[in-house]
Order: structure tokens, then C-alpha cells, then sequence
């Protein structure tokens, strides 16, 4: 079985540095949400076809950061993040994505609360609608039967110590 954790959630709930902190503890390979650095390169233009190459680029990603079976991978997104946001934006989801995210198979999500502030960093969109997004990872979690923990929206210090707190016995495999 492979090592690996993935960070979801919607957007601002501190996933990024979640992960990053999940890395360092572990001493982990992190793999990094292409989305980000192909919106920032379209300027956030995208159409549902574009969703379809990030979910491909972020699959490869995934693949090269297995090649080291005894360190632990950290996933900063997943195909859930593409599948719940085709759906809440285009009202479709690409089957690519679908099978992705059914067949992930991580040791556990981590499903990470809103925050409660808001940083606008021209790519997040959904201020308002972070808590309905959260209820929709939930939910696919929840009926695919993946095994997560819902990260409470704590300080960033705080939150890694809570998360490490909280899987102590499943990080010593």
C-alpha cells in the first residue's frame, strides 16, 4: 500500500499549508495542486475541457511522487477537488475524473474545515459558498466510503498539531 495522505476541502481552508507542514513532519514528498499554477499561467480563464488536462498533469504528478515506496506522499488536492468543481461549475464532470477519484485509494483524507478568514489571492472565487462546498467533499466522501478526518478550522500551528495529535498511530506505518 502506498503511503499517502490528501488535503482537501474547499477553498481558503488551509490546505496548502497543512500539507506543507505534513511534509516537513514526515519528511514526505509533497505534490503540489497544478490547477494553481495553470490558472495563474490562463490568468483564471479555464472551460470544462481545461479541467480534464489539470486532472491529467495532477494524475502524472501523483504517479512520479509513488516511485519512493517508504516515503510518505502529500497530496495538496486530488481528483475530489476537480470532480466537486466541475460539478458546482459546469454541471458535468469528465469520467477521467470520476474514475480518478474512485480509484484513489490513500491511507486517509484529511478534510480540511473553512477558515474563517478569506485571503483573495485572484484565483479563489467562493468566498460565500466555502461551508456548502465543504458539505459536498463530505458527502462524496462519505458515499465513495474513503476514510477521512474532518480538520477543525484551528490556528496553523495549531491545526498541524491537531492532525498529527489525531493519526500519531496511523503515521508510524
Amino acid at each position: 500500500m502506498i503511503k499517502k495522505i490528501v488535503v482537501t476541502g474547499p477553498e481558503c481552508s488551509g490546505k496548502t499549508t497543512l500539507a506543507q507542514g505534513l511534509v516537513s513532519h514526515l519528511h514526505g514528498i509533497l505534490v503540489p495542486e497544478v490547477s494553481r499554477t495553470i490558472l495563474t499561467l490562463t490568468q483564471n480563464k479555464y472551460f470544462f475541457e481545461d479541467l480534464l488536462t489539470i486532472a491529467k498533469y495532477q494524475s502524472g504528478l501523483e504517479s512520479i511522487a509513488s516511485i519512493d515506496p517508504d516515503r510518505w506522499i502529500i497530496c495538496d488536492t486530488s481528483m475530489l477537488v476537480l470532480q466537486i468543481w466541475s460539478q458546482y461549475r459546469f454541471q458535468k464532470v469528465h469520467s477521467y475524473i470520476q474514475t480518478g477519484f474512485s480509484q484513489s485509494n490513500p491511507v486517509l483524507w484529511l478534510l480540511c474545515r473553512p477558515l474563517d478568514h478569506w485571503e483573495d489571492d485572484g484565483l479563489r472565487v467562493d468566498q460565500h459558498q466555502r461551508d456548502e462546498l465543504f458539505e459536498l467533499y463530505r458527502s462524496a466522501l462519505l458515499n465513495a466510503q474513503k476514510p477521512f478526518l474532518i480538520v477543525p478550522a484551528l490556528p496553523t500551528g495549531e491545526r498541524l498539531k491537531w492532525v498529527v495529535d489525531h493519526t500519531s498511530e496511523l503515521l508510524k506505518y
